[in-house]
């Protein structure tokens, strides 16, 4: 309401003035919730695109890391005298063929467990690397694997095919091993 002056009385100088202050107070919620959002979307974005590319990286160095592993393999099967120990199947060549293969886990640190499975599934022989002390698994030690995938996939393979597992955790005797920090 106006006064006879002419001027806005105290009431409707308040009254617009809360308005203004209303609108004012929309205006920043509703801008400040926008920006919440925005910077939400753009560090979920920014997440998925460092995690795209750390994937990527890890990817190429994997890659990197089966050329080598897969001609270790190669290598290994197609060694005479390895053939020779398998042929014969007894105890002293176990202990031979165990030897070359603590040789090998040894030289090469980056396998956890070289094994020898025979078409049975049996293992014949297995080196564990151990914390970069490996062993020869005792004989009363070395498992049946048969009924586990990787053996399943891989004794359908023809000569010098190689099957490359997805990565996962190892199991011994029907355990799932715990990482080793």
């Amino acid at each position: 309401m106006v006064s006879g002056s002419g001027r806005p009385s105290l009431g409707d100088i308040v009254r617009h003035m809360s308005s203004l202050f209303l609108g004012f107070l929309i205006l920043g919620i509703t801008l400040s919730i926008g920006w919440y959002f925005w910077q939400s979307r753009f560090i979920s974005l920014k997440r998925e695109s460092d995690q795209v590319a750390a994937l990527a990286m890890v990817q190429r160095k994997m890659s990197d890391a089966f050329p080598p592993i897969i001609a270790d393999l190669l290598l290994l099967s197609s060694d005479p005298r390895l053939q020779g120990l398998l042929e014969r199947n007894d105890g002293r060549d176990r202990d031979a063929l165990g030897e070359e293969l603590l040789r090998w886990c040894k030289t090469k640190k980056e396998y956890y467990k070289i094994r020898l499975i025979g078409v049975n599934g049996q293992e014949w022989v297995r080196v564990n690397y151990n914390r970069g002390n490996p062993y020869i698994v005792p004989t009363a030690q070395l498992q049946n694997k048969s009924d586990r995938y990787f053996f399943q996939r891989s004794i359908t393979l023809g000569k010098a095919q190689v099957y490359v597992s997805p990565l996962d955790l190892n199991v011994d005797h029907s355990r799932i091993e715990q990482p080793q920090h």
